[in-house]
């Protein structure tokens, strides 16, 4: 049976792309996944997967030398096994799995595959980060090198958009890059009926709450709403801030409103439908950066696959997908005043919601699903394992 090693440094291990597209369908396809993450400590057998993890003190992975130890750390996890294939989340595992093939090049074991699955740009994520502009530039251009370099090394490249194959390719073949929707797995994003007897209607989001992805601005409409029409609605946030004072912050401010908050926490991703089923619309008020200009929320998707009318940001890929599917209505994020006016205009017609929300399912379907991005997967494994029978290409 040939081995798999994902390898996780920025997202729980049960994220729902590592565990429950990814892992789940290796697993499925007879690949022995062994899954390991420095974000909490773990050592369990789940679904026939294995889960290998430890956490860090949050001030260690701020210093230069506390991220020196987590590499150290992965590495040692990584070379636990001798793996056919590492499946790296992102750069830092992307750098684990370089160093443990060099380890394994050095005792002659040979070479071992390598995927680099790419959930954002990684050179970005430096100019987002605070502090000095001049030591960003410095910083940026350095990581830039040597992200360049090990993506010339690395097998395969995954990404989750084709908007961002551009940004690889002058540094990988075309054939080398494959776009892998991150579109959400059937059997688990299924539509119910609402259960809630209170008769608020509900606006719903799902993901990580900040100012920079609009929830401000969504909890801005949700009040606009509340006073135009009279009522006391409730806007579910499930998902949560990245830290306590965030937390406070945001609902010290909207937290003596016109309508009920309810902030869930991080949830495990197979309830988050469960949470959902008592929205009447959902929103993704994301706002119109060079961040998300080139990214398609997979919220979008699993909004869509519940039978959710969607609120969404005017550009990019969401505006396609919406425009194409008829599933909901397009605003300009900025606007809480437009956004608070489509939520009306939906409350007002709810033969609307059903329309919307019907037509988002039938898509999802129909081609924006799981199996669909699964057999690309495969298809990737199978040309990396030409020898194996163990998954087959289409």
């Amino acid at each position: 049976m040939k081995k798999v090693c994902i390898i996780t440094s920025g997202h729980p291990p049960y994220d729902d792309r590592v565990f429950y597209k990814e892992a789940r369908s290796l697993r499925r396809a007879g690949w022995k996944v062994t899954l390991i993450c420095s974000t909490g400590n773990y050592d369990e057998l789940t679904e026939g997967i294995t889960v290998f993890g430890f956490r860090m003190d949050p001030f260690l992975t701020r210093i230069f030398i506390g991220r020196i130890f987590k590499l150290i750390r992965l590495v040692r996890l990584a070379i636990k096994e001798r793996y056919d294939v590492y499946h790296c989340h992102e750069f830092g595992p992307l750098a684990v799995a370089h160093i443990a093939n060099l380890i394994w090049s050095i005792s002659r074991e040979g070479r071992k595959r390598i995927i680099y699955d790419v959930h954002e740009w990684f050179p970005w994520s430096i100019s987002w980060e605070s502090g000095n502009p001049l030591l960003k530039r410095i910083r940026a251009w350095f990581y830039h090198r040597i992200h360049s370099l090990l993506c010339n090394r690395t097998d395969h490249i995954i990404i989750t958009e084709e908007l961002k194959i551009g940004l690889f390719q002058s540094t990988l073949a075309h054939s080398r890059i494959t776009a892998i929707k991150n579109f959400p797995p059937l059997e688990l994003f299924r539509p119910s009926k609402k259960n809630s007897h209170s008769g608020r209607f509900v606006i719903g989001y799902a993901g990580g709450l900040s100012r920079e992805r609009g929830i401000y601005d969504l909890a801005r409409a949700t009040q606009l709403f509340s006073e135009k029409s009279g009522l006391r609605p409730e806007l579910l946030l499930i998902g949560d801030f990245y830290s306590a004072w965030r937390r406070k912050t945001f609902t010290d401010s909207f937290g003596a409103a016109a309508f009920d908050l309810h902030i869930t926490g991080w949830i495990p991703h197979p309830e988050v439908p469960i949470f959902l089923r008592d929205a009447d619309v959902c929103a993704i008020p994301l706002p119109q950066t060079a961040r998300f200009l080139r990214s398609l929320p997979v919220k979008l998707y699993e909004y869509m696959a519940l039978s959710k009318p969607v609120i969404a940001s005017n550009f990019g890929e969401m505006r396609r997908v919406i425009q194409q599917t008829h599933c909901g209505i397009l605003v300009d994020p900025s606007n809480p005043e437009r956004m608070a006016d489509v939520i009306t205009y939906y409350h007002n017609n709810p033969d609307l919601i059903r329309q919307h929300g019907n037509n988002g399912r039938h898509w999802v379907e129909k081609e924006y699903n799981w199996a669909r991005s699964e057999r690309v997967l495969l298809s990737i494994y199978s040309n990396l394992q030409p020898n194996s029978n163990v998954v087959s290409q289409d």
